[in-house]
């Protein structure tokens, strides 16, 4: 019964989301002329099947150094993207904005590679072609939009729109990285004690034996054991052997797309996790896509860039199985109902947006909304996470409590004796 009232109350929440967006798109589309609302819907629906490049899916288990560290230069690309967008608005030509870029940048490396972007345009190559060279640094999604830009004529407007996305990203990131800064914090302090006290148990076995024949009670005899164990060098050593063992796996099996394809799966099907990973990847999905529309990206280009954006191998099947239907003459709602990955809402405001021409709009206010319904459930989640950890410390700090006091009680009863 609980169950089936919590699916009534969330059928409710997302007829109200979904009328209140409706009406939100109503009023703005009383302010637009009908020429203005023609154009996106012309677009929407291209006969002509564009000829794509599509990235390999396979296992790669090739490493590389940026590609682990990233998210330390997602800052200077965001940097880039943003100043470059100003330049180009401002007038000034790509290569001449890419070389002011390259004198006054302060990294002496990312200015080199700026350097050899600019090389590259002035050899007569496309802006998205010269990052193709350091796809391991701004990845596919970011190339991908930069690519439609360029198609759309609109590459000042569309630089400026990654570089905003990325802030959204970055954002979210820092928000999770704050929010896990004081259990971690937690965690170090009370195992500092905990090794500390298991460091000590030595000692006191030495002294509790000359007094209690009958042996340590279990309790305290399983605190020593641990700390025999914990205290040998050879335990940290095969710890920090199977540490790194577990990360280098990690990485090689996360280049595998079979993996990947596995580990979403599961993430989908988690109870207290799949909502979460389903908003992360229809914000993701979502935003790109709208960008793309606004820049007067054709619809099947639009997705074929906004596929990578996702980063959830089963929300991109489900992208794929969109893009086939729509190069087939289809209507993306349908398309999406079918792969049963997003919400109700986005299938009701997809329709919505199709017939009045206001996709772009209609995919920017659900990124909006459910962005800031990510923000909502992570902060709670984040206030779920300190009591926990704080219950789980007194679980141990009370076991360790007990097994002192049963045994002194014990060694109460030998002396008594």
């Amino acid at each position: 019964m609980g169950e089936k009232k919590q699916d009534e109350q969330g059928a409710g929440s997302t007829k109200s989301l979904s009328s209140s967006i409706k009406e939100q798109l109503s009023r703005e589309l009383q302010q637009r002329s009908g020429s203005e609302a023609a154009a996106p819907a012309a677009a929407a629906r291209p006969r002509v099947k564009a000829a794509r490049k599509r990235p390999a899916r396979g296992p790669v288990l090739k490493l590389t150094v940026g590609g682990i560290f990233r998210g330390f230069r997602r800052r200077a690309i965001m940097a880039f993207c943003q100043e470059l967008s100003l330049l180009l608005e401002c007038g000034m030509p790509l290569l001449k904005a890419l070389r002011s870029l390259q004198a006054r940048w302060d990294n002496p490396g990312f200015a080199r590679m700026i350097g050899e972007i600019a090389d590259s345009v002035e050899n007569g190559r496309m802006l998205s072609q010269a990052l193709e060279e350091h796809k391991h640094v701004f990845g596919s999604s970011l190339i991908s939009m930069l690519r439609a830009g360029e198609k759309s004529g609109k590459l000042g407007q569309m630089l400026a729109r990654v570089a905003e996305h990325g802030e959204h990203i970055s954002a979210f990131k820092e928000r999770i990285v704050g929010m896990m800064i004081y259990p971690i914090l937690i965690l170090v302090a009370a195992g500092g004690v905990i090794a500390l006290v298991l460091n000590l148990l030595g000692k006191l076995e030495e002294f509790f034996g000359e007094f209690m024949e009958a042996g340590l009670p279990g309790p305290m005899q399983f605190l020593v054991n641990v700390g025999r164990l914990a205290s040998g060098w050879g335990f940290w050593v095969t710890c920090v052997i199977v540490l790194v063992g577990v990360i280098v796996l990690w990485i090689v099996a996360m280049r595998i797309y079979a993996f990947r394809l596995l580990r979403d799966r599961i993430l989908m099907r988690l109870p207290m996790v799949r909502h979460f990973v389903k908003q992360s990847a229809l914000v993701n999905f979502s935003r790109v896509f709208s960008t793309l529309l606004h820049s007067g990206v054709p619809l099947p280009e639009a997705l074929d860039a906004a596929h990578d954006a996702a980063q959830n191998e089963v929300v991109r099947l489900t992208i794929e199985r969109v893009e086939e239907a729509v190069e087939r003459g289809e209507r993306i709602t349908p398309s999406l109902r079918h792969g049963h990955v997003f919400p109700t809402v986005t299938y009701e405001l997809s329709d919505v947006g199709e017939e009045t021409g206001t996709l772009d709009r209609v995919f920017q206010r659900l990124a909006d909304v459910y962005e800031n319904k990510q923000r909502t459930e992570l902060d709670m989640l984040g206030k779920l996470i300190q009591p926990a950890i704080v219950l789980c410390m007194a679980i141990i700090v009370g076991f360790i409590v007990y097994a002192f006091l049963a045994t002194y009680l014990q060694l109460f009863q030998s002396l008594g004796a």
